[in-house]
């Protein structure tokens, strides 16, 4: 991955957990990484685990953020997740997939960040 697209992800990545943090999510995770899977964000509300996928943007040439959610990632993030309740002992946790759509200019500047809750469902 470029220094460019690096550094616009962990952007994007910021402006979403300070966008769930505004909404009274609380960080317990960033960056979590297991074989055969990455979380971008692991959050908590009301009791809650949320898993976080962030997907930043400069345009939607290649679609919306949401639609860089393919199935396959989708397997990765919810893999991710199963180790993680796992290693934390919370496998009977309320449990809970969120994505984060965020774009931002061709100078990397933050434009709009919206929020995707219960996205599994």
């Amino acid at each position: 991955m470029g220094r460019y697209r690096k550094s616009l992800g962990e952007r994007g990545e910021h402006a979403a957990e300070k966008a769930l943090t505004q909404r009274g999510y609380r960080l317990l995770e960033r960056n979590y990484l297991v074989r055969g899977g990455e979380i971008d964000l692991i959050m908590e509300r009301s009791e809650e685990i949320v898993f976080v996928e962030v997907k930043t943007r400069t345009s939607d040439r290649f679609g919306s953020p949401l639609e860089g959610i393919d199935a396959r990632k989708k397997e990765h993030l919810y893999h991710a997740a199963q180790v993680y309740l796992s290693k934390n002992h919370l496998e009977h946790a309320a449990v809970s997939f969120c994505a984060v759509a965020v774009m931002a200019d061709t100078k990397g500047v933050i434009q709009d960040v919206e929020i995707f809750e219960n996205i599994f469902l």
